[in-house]
């Protein structure tokens, strides 16, 4: 009986919190298009239609790959670790004010950063009421050693 009483307790708060935060996000989209209608050129971090890479984002994490140079001060460190990068999508699919809002240092920060600037495919705007806005994004670049060596 307590486990009947354990699992349903379990269940109801799950669904409890499921149901905050749909709420929650409906609120935050509301304010999003509100703050949209008054002024359309300001940054969103909640949006209709996020913001994305030509490709996708898969895409673009194999092109962050294939162009990431793991930087020496780090790999003699050992160090590793997960950087993440900040960035806003224009109107137009540009990117600016790139920078590292958590990094690890020892050179992986800026490495992370030349990279993300060397993107020069196009990203498909974000969009509210089917209008382009401008997003800031936060993402992980992850640099991980290589074992072998």
């Amino acid at each position: 009986m307590i486990s009947y009483i354990l699992f349903f307790g379990s269940l109801f708060t799950i669904v409890a919190l499921y149901v905050f935060i749909k709420i929650q996000r409906k609120n935050r989209l509301e304010n999003a298009i509100r703050e949209f209608e008054h002024n359309p050129d300001g940054v969103f971090t909640v949006v209709e239609k996020n913001a994305s890479p030509s490709g996708g984002f898969e895409a673009f994490y194999r092109f962050v790959a294939a162009n990431m140079h793991y930087p020496l001060k780090a790999k003699d460190a050992g160090v590793e670790g997960r950087i993440y990068m900040s960035f806003i999508v224009e109107k137009d699919g540009s990117l600016s004010d790139i920078y590292a809002v958590k990094g690890i240092g020892f050179g992986c920060d800026e490495e992370a950063v030349r990279v993300i600037e060397s993107h020069d495919n196009y990203w498909t705007p974000a969009q509210i009421k089917g209008q382009a806005a401008r997003q800031k994004l936060v993402i992980p670049i992850i640099f991980k050693l290589d074992k072998k060596n």
